[in-house]
C-alpha cells in the first residue's frame, strides 16, 4: 500500500494521513535533496483545507511517502498552488532548507571531525524555534581537520604589531633627537661652510707658492742627502781604520758639500717670506674655523651623547621587533601551509549546503537523506546519514534495454566537452587564488580545460572537485538517464537505491551492444513501479 502523509513542521502534527494525490515524481538523490511533484485529486480536496489550520503551506509542511508501512521519502513542500481545477504540489528533500542558507556564525574548528562541521551547520540553521525542521545528523567520519596555526599566526601578528609600536616610540625619540641635532648644528655648519669657502682661494694660492718653491727645496734636500751619504762613507773608513789617505779623501768630499748646501740654503731662505705671506691668511681662516668648531662642540656634544644613548636604547626594541617579525612570518607560512582552523565565517557569506558538502568531501565520505517512523510510529525521524560510500555495486541486477529499461537508451559522446587535464581555480584573486591541476593519460593528446570554482575556499576540497570534473570530462560514452520498470524481475523495487552502481546493457544503433557501469545519483518514482534514474560516473 502506498500513501502520502502531510505533517506540519512546526509541531509535528499529522494534517492528513492519506493525501489524495496523483504523484508525478517522488525522488531521492545522492548527496542531495530529491524532488517531489503531484496533483491533488479530486479537485474538491483542493478546497477542504481552505480557512483551516490544515493548509498544505510551502516551507511549513512535510509530505512523507509510505510504502507498505515503511517511510520511503520525505519532502518539504515548496509550492502549493491551485490553478483552475488543478491543485499542484511540489517539494524538495528535507535537506533542501540548508541550500542557499547563509551561515550566520563564526566557526573555527581545531582537530574537528568533519561530521561535527555538518552538525554545526544544521545546528545553526535550526537554532531558532521558527527554523527547526527536526533534522539530525548521524555518523562520525573519523577524519579530523583544522589546526590552531592561524590562531598562532594571529597571536604572533599581535605581538609583532605591539613590538612595532614599542620600537616606533624608541625610533621616534631617536629621530627627534637627530632632527634637533641637525637643527642646532645648522648655524655652525653654515659658518664653517662660509669660512671654508673663503679659505679655498687662500689655500689654493698657498699651494701654488709651495708648488713653485718645490724644486729649490727639493734641491736643498737632495744636497743634504748626498752629504749624509758621504759622511756615512767617511765614518765607515774611520771605523775600519782605513789608510790615512783614503780617510782624508773621504773627509774632503764631505767638506766639499758645505758650500753648495749653504748656497742652496740661502736660496730657500730667500723664498720663505713669500711662503709665509701666503700661509698667514690660511692660518687665520683655519683658526676661525677651529673657534666655530669649538663653539659647536659645546652645544652639540651633549646632544650627540643623548642621541647615541637613544640609539643604543633603540637596539633592544629593534631586536624584539625583528624576532617578532620572524616568528610572525613563520607562523603565517605555517597557517598558509595547513590552512589553520576549519573556518566558516559569516562575513564570507558562506552557503551552508556547500560548506556541508565541502566538509564531507574532505572526509572522502558521502551522505543521504533517511526518514522513518520512530519506535511507536508517532513521529517521522529525519536524518542526514554520513557513510563512507552510499550504495554498492549491484552485480546481480540487470538493467536491459527493451526489458526493464522501458524507454530508448540515449548514449552520449560529446567530444567538445572532453579533457584529460583540468585546471581548477578556487577562491582568491590573482596570484593568490587557489589553484589545482589534475590530469590522467589516455590514448588522446593532452587537452586542458580551466574550470572556475570560486566558491571553493579549501585546496583539498578544490582537488576533490577537480578530480570529479576530470572523470566527467574523460568519459567517451555516457548514459545519463534511464526509465525503468521496477516490477520486472531483472531489478525489482527495493533491490536498488541511490548510490548503487548498475550495469546498463542495451543495443544502440550505430554502436551495437553497449554495456556501461553507471551510478545512480537520483531516483524519481513515478507511481508504484516506474522510476526515472539519473546516472553519474562510478
Amino acid at each position: 500500500m502506498l500513501r502520502y502523509i502531510v505533517e506540519r513542521i512546526s509541531d509535528g502534527k499529522f494534517l492528513e494521513l492519506e493525501l489524495p494525490i496523483s504523484v508525478s515524481g517522488a525522488g531521492q538523490a545522492l548527496c542531495g535533496a530529491g524532488r517531489f511533484s503531484g496533483t491533488v485529486v479530486p479537485v474538491a480536496d483542493a478546497y477542504r483545507f481552505a480557512g483551516t489550520d490544515q493548509l498544505i503551506d510551502p516551507y511549513a509542511t512535510f509530505i512523507h511517502e509510505e510504502a507498505d508501512g515503511v517511510i520511503r521519502g520525505t519532502w518539504v513542500v515548496t509550492r502549493s498552488e491551485v490553478d483552475g481545477f488543478d491543485w499542484k504540489i511540489e517539494g524538495a528533500g528535507f535537506s533542501s532548507p540548508l541550500s542557499g542558507h547563509p551561515y550566520e556564525g563564526e566557526y573555527r574548528g581545531v582537530k574537528v571531525d568533519m561530521a561535527s562541521v555538518v552538525r554545526e551547520l544544521w545546528g545553526s540553521l535550526q537554532r531558532f524555534t521558527s527554523s527547526r525542521f527536526g533534522v539530525t545528523v548521524e555518523g562520525m567520519t573519523g577524519v579530523v581537520r583544522g589546526t590552531d596555526s592561524d590562531e598562532k599566526a594571529a597571536a604572533a601578528k599581535l605581538v609583532w604589531e605591539t613590538a612595532k609600536q614599542v620600537h616606533k616610540v624608541a625610533a621616534d625619540k631617536r629621530k627627534a633627537k637627530y632632527a634637533e641635532l641637525k637643527k642646532r648644528s645648522a648655524p655652525y655648519d653654515a659658518q664653517i661652510k662660509r669660512l671654508n669657502d673663503e679659505a679655498k682661494p687662500l689655500r689654493d694660492a698657498y699651494a701654488a707658492v709651495v708648488k713653485q718653491q718645490k724644486p729649490a727645496r727639493d734641491a736643498y734636500t737632495a744636497l743634504n742627502k748626498e752629504r749624509a751619504l758621504k759622511r756615512d762613507a767617511y765614518n765607515a773608513l774611520v771605523k775600519a781604520k782605513a789608510p790615512d789617505a783614503q780617510i782624508a779623501a773621504a773627509k774632503a768630499a764631505v767638506d766639499a758639500m758645505k758650500e753648495p748646501i749653504d748656497a742652496q740654503a740661502e736660496v730657500v731662505k730667500a723664498l720663505n717670506p713669500v711662503r709665509e705671506a701666503a700661509k698667514a691668511p690660511v692660518d687665520t681662516k683655519n683658526a676661525q674655523i677651529k673657534v666655530v668648531l669649538a663653539n659647536k662642540a659645546v652645544v652639540i656634544e651633549p646632544l650627540r651623547a643623548q642621541y647615541e644613548a637613544l640609539k643604543e636604547a633603540e637596539e633592544a626594541p629593534k631586536e624584539a621587533l625583528d624576532l617578532a617579525k620572524d616568528k610572525h612570518d613563520a607562523a603565517k607560512e605555517q597557517a598558509q601551509k595547513d590552512g589553520g582552523a576549519w573556518k566558516i565565517l559569516w562575513w564570507d557569506t558562506p552557503d551552508s549546503s556547500q560548506e556541508m558538502q565541502e566538509a564531507i568531501d574532505e572526509a572522502g565520505w558521502e551522505w543521504y537523506e533517511w526518514s522513518g517512523w520512530n519506535a511507536d510510529r508517532t513521529r517521522v525521524l529525519k536524518q542526514i546519514r554520513l557513510v563512507p560510500r552510499v550504495g554498492r555495486r549491484q552485480t546481480n541486477l540487470r538493467f536491459v534495454g527493451e526489458a526493464n529499461i522501458i524507454e530508448p537508451v540515449v548514449v552520449e559522446s560529446d567530444v567538445s566537452q572532453y579533457a584529460n587535464t583540468v585546471l581548477a581555480i578556487g577562491a582568491g584573486e590573482g596570484r593568490d587564488a587557489l589553484r589545482v591541476t589534475v590530469g590522467a593519460t589516455d590514448t588522446r593528446r593532452r587537452k586542458l580545460v580551466a574550470v572556475d570554482m570560486k566558491h571553493i575556499t579549501r585546496k583539498a576540497s578544490l582537488e576533490v572537485a577537480a578530480r570529479a570534473e576530470l572523470r566527467r570530462r574523460m568519459r567517451r560514452l555516457s548514459v545519463d538517464a534511464i526509465r525503468v520498470d521496477a516490477s520486472h524481475p531483472n531489478a525489482e523495487k527495493g533491490t536498488f537505491g541511490v548510490g548503487d552502481e548498475i550495469l546498463i546493457d542495451a543495443e544502440i544503433e550505430h554502436l551495437g551492444r553497449v554495456r556501461l557501469w553507471r551510478r545512480i545519483e537520483e531516483i524519481e518514482w513515478i507511481g508504484l513501479d516506474e522510476a526515472d534514474l539519473k546516472l553519474g560516473d562510478v
